[in-house]
């Protein structure tokens, strides 16, 4: 696996850091999110399925809205 799906995630999971609209229109992508699942059972690069999980928890805790 390049190394360049590791940079990818990190990028992405820094861009929706305190960014709830970024957050909901990216989990909002069934492809985006389908690819980052992918990439949260892969063997062949630790670093990935790590970051990738990282970004799926980013994407949850950026994209909730206070219940009011």
């Amino acid at each position: 696996m390049p190394p360049v799906q590791f940079k990818l995630l990190g990028t992405l999971r820094m861009m929706v850091d305190g960014q709830e609209e970024a957050a909901l229109k990216l989990g909002k992508d069934a492809v985006l999110l389908a690819r980052v699942l992918e990439w949260c059972e892969a063997k062949d690069h630790a670093g990935v399925k790590g970051e990738a999980s990282r970004l799926l928890a980013a994407l949850i805790r950026h994209s909730r809205s206070p219940c009011r």
